[in-house]
């Protein structure tokens, strides 16, 4: 039985087809315009700032459960030692 808490299940099947279905697309891609085609529509240079910034992003979820631990065992450190 599931709840409705649970969220939506993901599963590697569909991650897979999205692999597949991407990659169809650039080799399909490849074939129809050409390589030189899709070398030209790249960026000149790559935005590293930018870059870092959305690698940073999902992780941020991460660090603010670190943060909450750390908290956490200082309180009952403090408490500890206070009672």
């Amino acid at each position: 039985m599931s709840s409705c808490l649970e969220g939506p299940r993901h599963t590697s099947s569909a991650n897979g087809f999205w692999f597949v279905a991407s990659y169809f697309v650039l080799a399909f891609g490849v074939v129809a315009e050409g390589e030189i085609a899709l070398r030209q529509m790249l960026p000149m240079r790559f935005n590293w700032p930018l870059f870092g910034v959305a690698l940073l992003l999902p992780a941020a979820p991460v660090f603010d459960v670190a943060r909450q631990l750390v908290v956490s065992r200082k309180m009952m450190a403090s408490a500890g030692s206070g009672a």
